[in-house]
């Protein structure tokens, strides 16, 4: 091989690796995109939770003080 194909050879060698770079940069660039999507979704649903735990706990409590007032009030009737 000549000097001169050994350089154009060598060229397109790193004509392709600079593509193949900006490629994998891309798609690096897109996967931190879908990641950083992932996480708001999560965070989102994080909050979601958060606020169904509160309201199941405030329905467990109303839950909670309407069978004390049943409780109490036939303890009532049963005493008369």
């Amino acid at each position: 091989m000549e000097n001169d194909e050994l350089k154009e050879l060598l060229t397109d060698m790193e004509d392709r690796i600079r593509y193949d770079i900006h490629n994998v940069s891309n798609q690096l660039k897109e996967m931190q995109t879908e990641v950083d999507d992932l996480k708001r979704k999560v965070s989102t649903l994080e909050g979601i939770l958060r606020i169904v735990d509160q309201n199941n706990a405030a329905a467990l409590s109303g839950i909670r003080i309407d069978i004390a007032l049943i409780k109490g009030e036939l303890g009532k009737q049963g005493g008369h």
